[in-house]
């Protein structure tokens, strides 16, 4: 590119979204799973159970801020594999168990 070669690498993040050389989504996953945790500890002292917020403000928190982290570019990464999928869903009933105080 530009008159320098282009490195080999095996992996690359384009618009968000990691890519690795075989396709699989697991780097992805791993990324946006790591991203997301992140943002849930530091919006803990709102989710727990003396914060005063009410559960539809908790979900409010949910559904504006961790879940856009969690299905941008969902299209793209629809074909990863169930073990990828399991991780995200585990990710959000965490979550979702906590704003609930289950």
């Amino acid at each position: 590119m530009f008159g320098k070669p282009v490195p080999i690498v095996t992996t690359a993040k384009y618009l968000g979204v990691i890519f690795n050389r075989s396709f699989t989504w697991t780097n992805h996953i791993s990324y946006v799973c790591g991203k997301a945790y992140g943002i849930i500890k530091r919006l803990y002292p709102l989710l727990a159970k003396d914060s005063g917020l009410s559960l539809n403000r908790k979900r409010r928190l949910y559904t504006a801020i961790v879940r856009p982290i969690i299905t941008y570019a969902a299209p793209t990464w629809a074909s990863a594999t169930n073990g990828d999928i399991r991780k995200l869903q585990i990710l959000q009933n965490k979550f979702l168990r906590t704003i609930t105080n289950a």
